[in-house]
């Protein structure tokens, strides 16, 4: 599990926020929903993760802002 954790560490703009019972939590920052889905399954390819799954979405507009 800690290997597993530490690879998607190692991912740019990702943030692994706890590791437990066989679970992960990780914040995935990027451009586009595109983005962060390539970077979803890039993790869901890696040894030992059984699934990858988006749970929430949040977009902002930066030049809103």
């Amino acid at each position: 599990m800690n290997a597993v954790a530490a690879e998607i560490a190692a991912m740019e703009a990702t943030e692994v926020h706890a590791a437990e019972s066989g679970r992960v939590i990780v914040v995935l920052e990027g451009k586009s929903a595109g983005e962060l889905g390539n970077r979803l399954n890039a993790i869901a390819g890696i040894n030992g993760v059984i699934a990858a799954n988006m749970v929430f979405e949040q977009i902002i507009d930066t030049e809103a802002i």
